[in-house]
């Protein structure tokens, strides 16, 4: 969404549905962006059957398409409690499978 220029000295904003920010973020891969975006999922600001669309719809390399369709279906792997803990001690350790 384009958001006009209001009482902003001439700039515009930028509104990204959280979906397409994710899909970014899973390209770029950086450790801050596993963890965004694993919290985007456990706190439910993004479905997943929307990302993997998102994904199909992506021109990407086939290998960087099954790498972030791997870490989509990981991020949606069990329930939010579970994730919280999951996020909290696999951070760090899975930065490089993602």
């Amino acid at each position: 969404m384009n958001l006009p220029p209001g009482d902003t000295a001439g700039v515009s904003g930028l509104c990204l549905d959280p979906h397409d920010l994710a899909i970014a973020k899973y390209v770029a891969r950086r450790e801050k962006d596993i963890v965004f975006n694993r919290e985007l999922a456990t706190r439910g600001i993004v479905k997943k059957e929307q990302l993997l669309l998102l994904l199909d719809a992506t021109s990407l390399d086939e290998s960087v398409h099954s790498r972030i369709r791997d870490c989509i279906e990981r991020d949606f792997r069990g329930t939010a409690g579970a994730m919280r803990s999951r996020i909290h001690r696999a951070a760090h350790a899975s930065v490089q499978q993602c």
